[in-house]
C-alpha cells in the first residue's frame, strides 16, 4: 500500500469572510467564478450536511485514500474545525470539535 505523508504544515487557513452578502474564500485556483455567488446560508447548509458524517465515515474515507490513521486524524480534526466555522457562518448551531481518533484497520474488528 502506498503511504501518503502529511504536508509540511496544516497551517491555519484564513477565516471565511462575507462581503455584500456573499462569502469570500481564500481560493486562487481555477474556476474562481464558481465561488462568487455563494451565500452564508449555502455554506451553513453544506456544513450542516458534512457535520453529519460519522467518525467512522471520515476514517473510512481517509483510509480509502491511503492515509495512515495519525495523518487522517489531523486532517479530519481540521475539516471539523472548518465545518464548525461554516455552521456558525450559516447561523446554525455549531457542535464542539473533538480530536479525531482513527484506528489502524488491522486493529478494527469486523463482524459478518
Amino acid at each position: 500500500m502506498m503511504r501518503l505523508t502529511l504536508p509540511p504544515s496544516l497551517s491555519p487557513l484564513p477565516k471565511i469572510s462575507v462581503t455584500a452578502g456573499f462569502v469570500q474564500f481564500n481560493y486562487h485556483g481555477w474556476h474562481q467564478e464558481l465561488l462568487k455567488q455563494i451565500t452564508p446560508e449555502d455554506v451553513g447548509w453544506a456544513s450542516e450536511w458534512l457535520g453529519r458524517l460519522s467518525e467512522r465515515q471520515w476514517c473510512d474515507a481517509f483510509h480509502a485514500g491511503g492515509y495512515e490513521p495519525a495523518i487522517a486524524d489531523r486532517f479530519i480534526t481540521r475539516l471539523r474545525q472548518k465545518i464548525a466555522e461554516g455552521e456558525r457562518l450559516g447561523e446554525t448551531a455549531a457542535a464542539s470539535v473533538a480530536p479525531a481518533r482513527c484506528q489502524p484497520y488491522y486493529a478494527v474488528e469486523t463482524r459478518r
